[in-house]
């Protein structure tokens, strides 16, 4: 299991400004399982592994396909 993480954060670190979905849509994809995440009380996570952590999309872009 991975660290979990607020849906904003995830949203920060995963996205490039102004590509990032809209938090519902987010919330959508947890309460429809199609990604990995939950909701806690009235909050919601995203489940995280340590690569997340340490790569951003345009890293992650560059290593795979550069």
């Amino acid at each position: 299991m991975g660290r979990l993480v607020s849906i904003v954060e995830y949203r920060e670190k995963r996205f490039m400004t102004g590509s990032a979905p809209d938090l519902r849509t987010i919330k959508k994809l947890i309460d429809e399982c199609e990604l990995v995440g939950r909701k806690i009380g009235k909050k919601y996570y995203v489940e995280v592994d340590d690569y997340y952590r340490e790569c951003s999309p345009i890293e992650h872009d560059l290593l795979n396909h550069g």
